[in-house]
């Protein structure tokens, strides 16, 4: 099978998985809690509703949010609902991300060098493809209506325009101008990830000082910092966070509590509340079916719990306050929370299971990646997309690692990796090196 046809294919799932969920999961937002504050927001700027909400998106311009929600108007305009419309937007930003990403197979000369692969490296190719496009967690931030599809579509325009910057020999160029269209959307959608997108051009730049793509570099230093006056108020607003060295606070449960409230049981009610006003879609009447059956002691302790404050139930740490007060003690273990998740997620029902099955994903996903970042460690600094990748794929685990305070964020955040792991595995995919001949 050619590397164009085996493509084909996995767009066609993208979208057909995609499509099917849409289409079969209903009207019900209890699968994310603030998805219901998102679509408000929708409707505000689709004027038909009258007060804004304000803890979604606080900081960015109405104008900005009617541009960034055109697509869903025009499904609007043509007949689906408002809530379709809206989750539909979510779809074609996916699909917008995974084209940039095609587009980078061919700017990246990854077309020809997938042919000189041996088979068994084409085919664990596209199964690290394979496990990062149909993550279960990527598929729901996908099509709920979050902010996840504007990351993942502004990373994409970010590192794909920076990897063609470097490949054509002009100073000035077109993609400067993509680059920067991506830090803003980026920035208007979380703008901490530019703050470390600046941190990890400056740091590829001081470790290609010596190399002929510094001057490169050092423009795209300098474009990557224009963007700030766009969100002077966001940069004024910054809550810069306290380093410290102190006693860590992390642990792991390796025996789940079943009788400490949770707020995926929270999710269970809510989806049951969905069922019972006939909001809910075949796909969430399932998955109920199946819970139900396959922990019923789970089940009946999330119908007696009494509600509690989300942010607490979600903790994955004794300190709620971390985000202002990173603790590089915390590091190591945060590192684990962050990336696999402990095992007291068992005690987690719905969500925590979806974040259990999810370890069956990325393990693999790191696994190969780090094979082929060392069979490529000698080109790394030869090219410049690859260690900028590298640089803040460290910088954002590093920082979630110390910030995350809680389960179902660092599940939505981590995320935030695949873009970069995916072009990093385009950048580097190669054959494993012969032995020398002695």
């Amino acid at each position: 099978m050619t590397i164009k046809k085996a493509l084909l294919f996995v767009v066609a799932g993208f979208t057909f998985i995609r499509l099917t969920v849409w289409g079969l999961i209903g009207n019900c937002t209890a699968l994310a809690p603030d998805e219901g504050g998102y679509f408000q927001l929708f409707k505000y700027i689709n004027n038909t509703q009258a007060v804004r909400p304000t803890l979604h998106w606080a900081g960015t311009p109405k104008w900005v949010l009617e541009v960034f929600f055109v697509p869903a108007k025009i499904f609007d305009l043509f007949g689906l609902s408002e809530f379709q419309a809206f989750r539909l937007q979510s779809i074609v930003l996916s699909l917008g991300a995974f084209a940039l990403i095609l587009i980078s197979f061919r700017n990246l000369g990854f077309f020809n060098r997938f042919q000189s692969l041996n088979q068994r490296n084409k085919k664990l190719f596209l199964v690290f493809l394979a496990l990062a496009l149909f993550m279960p967690s990527n598929i729901i931030w996908t099509f709920l209506g979050l902010r996840e599809p504007f990351i993942h579509f502004s990373l994409a325009l970010i590192f794909i325009s920076f990897g063609s910057y470097f490949q054509n020999k002009s100073l000035i160029f077109p993609w400067l101008i993509v680059y920067f269209i991506g830090l803003v959307i980026l920035g208007f959608t979380k703008f901490y990830l530019v703050i470390l997108i600046i941190i990890a051009t400056g740091l590829t730049l001081i470790l290609l000082y010596k190399r002929q793509e510094v001057k490169k570099l050092g423009i795209m230093l300098i474009v990557t910092m224009l963007c700030l006056p766009v969100f002077s108020q966001q940069v004024k607003e910054v809550n810069w966070p306290n380093v410290s060295f102190s006693t860590t606070k992390l642990s792991f449960d390796f025996l789940p509590d079943y009788e400490a409230p949770s707020l995926p049981s929270m999710t269970y009610s809510q989806i049951k509340s969905c069922l019972d006003a006939d909001k809910a879609g075949p796909l969430l009447a399932l998955s109920i079916r199946v819970f139900e059956k396959l922990t019923p002691i789970r089940t009946q302790m999330a119908d007696s719990q009494i509600p509690i404050d989300e942010s607490s139930s979600l903790a994955l740490r004794s300190d709620e306050n971390l985000r202002s007060d990173l603790n590089l003690f915390n590091l190591p273990l945060g590192l684990v929370n962050f990336l696999l998740f402990p095992i007291s997620i068992l005690d987690s029902s719905l969500f925590g299971l979806l974040g259990l099955v999810e370890t069956i994903f990325w393990l693999p996903l790191y696994l190969l990646l780090s094979i082929q970042i060392a069979r490529s460690r000698k080109g790394i600094r030869e090219n410049p997309l690859l260690l900028a990748c590298l640089v803040f794929i460290s910088i954002f685990a590093t920082f979630s690692a110390l910030a995350e305070v809680n389960f179902g964020t660092a599940l939505r955040h981590r995320s935030v990796l695949l873009v970069p792991m995916i072009l990093l595995a385009i950048s580097t995919w190669q054959n494993k090196p012969s032995k020398p001949d002695f």
